[in-house]
Order: structure tokens, then sequence, then C-alpha cells
């Protein structure tokens, strides 16, 4: 017969008389507690009966007849009374301190079990908050100075692409500037050129040659009033390209002193678009900033509260083991577990029960769905 069952007797002999010695009645304490005594002179009946154990079980094991297999089970029941009687214990005692500090180890390795995995998880999610919090602060600190001096946040990387591009851009700028400056300068060539047709073509309207009949006089005017006419229109276009060349010419000059000023100082506006651009990216960098050193705080004033809790759902996995039993076999943990050795027997630690699953969604009502 066997040394032990999970949960049940550890010893299957339940007739005193098969000890050979009168045993005194075992009765269950009322708190359901055992001492450290009655856990110690479990502990060393187990080990007494581990002792010989394995060379019990093999005759039974081996035994060639029935006869031969009847007699080794009751040597082997009866080394389990003699190793109970001789540490003071009965059978039942035996049996009922057994199961219940087995139920206070299994318990035990339960509550540390998950106590230590949902305190790595929770270390892992502290330290990780740590560095969003310490991250979160030297952002805020970045982003409002530069929000003070009006500047935007860059590495020196980004500082030297920014540098590189405006030079590039303001060789774009000096070439487009001198094309804005020639087409000017023709423009303004063009204005005189026309100014002087229109002049010329007006004097000639007013001083027609003396030699002309009248017909001949009035069709030369004519022709020299559409003279001047047209060198006024073309007069009038070359001053709108002019216009339009001061203007790009203008836009150019502008240009130029942006791509200076990003060259001088890339991490400054340049124009007031940039620093309205500036100040929203800035203002948005610190509002997040901000939100993230508040959620961080938050979490870390937490942490003692969700340590707590692991603590109560760890206590929870043990709610029907009294703790005073638990405690016993903590602090005997080791000779408790030479003890299960002996005995060939290995503990389950406790696991949280599973939830339970959702309600299954009731079909339709085929009826509700007919058409009256």
């Amino acid at each position: 017969m066997s040394a032990l069952s999970r949960r049940g007797v550890f010893v299957c002999i339940m007739v005193v008389a098969l000890c050979g010695r009168a045993l005194a009645d075992f009765k269950v304490p009322d708190n359901g507690q055992f001492t450290a005594a009655d856990l110690g002179n479990f502990i060393a009946a187990a080990v007494d009966f581990g002792k010989v154990r394995a060379a019990l079980q093999q005759q039974i094991d081996g035994a060639p007849t029935i006869d031969a297999q009847t007699a080794a089970k009751a040597a082997y029941d009866q080394k389990i009374a003699d190793c109970v009687a001789a540490h003071a214990l009965s059978l039942d005692g035996y049996n009922w301190i057994g199961e219940k500090s087995l139920a206070a180890y299994e318990a035990l390795l339960g509550m540390e079990q998950f106590t230590d995995q949902k305190t790595r998880e929770l270390d892992a999610q502290v330290q990780a908050n740590n560095a969003r919090f310490a991250t979160a602060k030297e952002t805020l600190a970045t982003y409002t100075a530069a929000q003070k001096d009006g500047r935007r946040v860059m590495t020196d990387a980004q500082k030297a692409a920014t540098t590189q591009a405006a030079a590039a851009d303001k060789e774009t700028s000096l070439s487009q500037l001198h094309e804005d400056t020639d087409a000017l300068t023709a423009a303004n060539a063009q204005i005189q050129i026309h100014q002087k047709e229109a002049a010329d073509a007006d004097t000639a309207y007013k001083s027609p040659p003396p030699e002309l009949d009248a017909l001949s006089e009035a069709s030369y005017k004519l022709q020299k009033a559409a003279d001047r006419e047209k060198a006024m229109a073309a007069a009038d276009d070359a001053r709108r390209i002019a216009v339009d060349a001061q203007g790009n010419i203008k836009i150019d000059n502008a240009h130029i002193a942006a791509d200076d000023a990003h060259m001088a100082h890339p991490d400054l506006p340049a124009t007031p678009e940039e620093k309205a651009e500036i100040d929203t990216l800035n203002a948005n960098a610190i509002a997040a900033a901000e939100k993230d050193v508040t959620d961080a705080t938050k979490f870390a004033a937490a942490v003692d509260d969700m340590r707590a809790k692991i603590a109560a759902d760890a206590a929870a996995l043990a709610k029907d083991v009294p703790p005073e039993n638990i405690d016993t076999v903590r602090k005997n943990r080791e000779a408790y577990a030479q003890a299960l050795a002996a005995l060939g027997m290995t503990a389950t630690p406790v696991t949280p029960e599973p939830p339970p699953p959702p309600p299954a969604t009731p079909p339709p009502d085929e009826g509700a769905m007919q058409q009256p």
C-alpha cells in the first residue's frame, strides 16, 4: 500500500490492531492548526520510514505469490505504524498533520511563486516608469528653456544638416537674385527706349514736315500718334516687368537673409512664420512632457498599493489554509522538503484559479423574428 496519497490519507492502514501496539486516539484541533512539535514529529516519522520505503515497496512489487505479496504489504504497513508510534504520533494524527502540512507547503510555494512573478513584473514596470519620468523631466526642462529663448530644439546633427541646407539654398537664392537683377536692368533699359520713342513720336506729331499738303499732314500725324501710343504701351509693359523684378529681388534678398540667419543660428527662427511654428512645436512638446510627468508620478504613488495588492492576491491563494500552519512550514521548510522527498512526493504549488469563461450569448428567439 502506498505511504502517501494526494490530499488524502498519508497512511492507508486505519486499523490500530495491525500496528501491534496501542496508540492514543487523535483529536483534530478545533482551530485546524498543528504545532511546530507536531510537524517535527511528522517529519521525523516520514524520514525514518523513507529510509526503508523503497526496499519495502520493491518487496511488494516483486512478490512471487499472492501470499508473499500480502505479507510484504503487511510488513510495509507495520513499518509505517512503527515509525509513527516511535515519534509520539497516532496514525490518524500522522495522516492529519501530513495532509494539513502538505496543503500549507503547497500554499506557501504558490504564494512565493505568485509573489515572485508579480513582483518581477511590477519591478520591471517601476523601472520603465522611472526611465519615463526621468526622460519626461529632461524633455520638459529642455523644451521649457527653448520656448523661453524662442528657439527650436535640435541635435548637433540636425543643426549641421540645417546649416548645410541653408548654404545650398543661399546659392540658389543668389543665382535667382542675379537673374532678377538682370531682368530689372533690362526692363529699365526698355522703359528708357520706349519713353524716348514716345517722346520722338510726340515731337514729330507736333512738328510735321512743312512740305506736306493738308491730306499728307493728317496722315502723318495719325501715324505718329499711333507710334507714340505703341511706345507708351511698350513702356508700361516694361514698367510692369520692372515692378515684378523688384518684387522678386526683395523676395530673393529675404531668402538670402533667412539663409544667412539659418547658417549663423540654425535653431533660431528667421521669419515670423518660423517663429509661430517653433512656438507651436515647443508648446506641444511641453504639454506632452507634462502629461508624462503626471502619469509617471501617479504610477509611482500607486506602487505601494500595487505591492499590497500582490500580497493580498497571494494570501488569497491560501484562503483555506490557516496562516499559522504556513508559517510553521516556512520555518521548517528544508526539513519538510526532505521528508516529502523521503516519502517519494513532490509538492505542486497552488496557482490562481482561471477566471470563469464569459456567459454564452443565447441564440435569438426564432419565433420573435417571425412577422405576424
